[in-house]
């Protein structure tokens, strides 16, 4: 079974952990402008929003991933 998110306009059903990926990724182009690739504390912000986790069983897999 999959999660739903809805990017422009449609609903896109997929495994939880691509859906969060793609939230992740969503955020993080929404604050991209605001950052500077020079400073390393921007890239962690960048490196944090990419990598979050929403749920116990994803934050299970990812604790290596990190």
């Amino acid at each position: 079974m999959g999660d739903e998110l809805l990017l422009n306009g449609k609903t896109i059903i997929a495994p939880p952990k691509e859906v969060q990926e793609a939230r992740n990724a969503l955020k993080a182009y929404e604050e991209i402008q605001d950052w500077n690739p020079d400073q390393e504390s921007h890239l962690f912000k960048a490196h944090q929003i990419l990598m979050r986790l929403e749920s116990t069983l994803m934050a299970k897999e990812q604790l290596f991933r990190i």
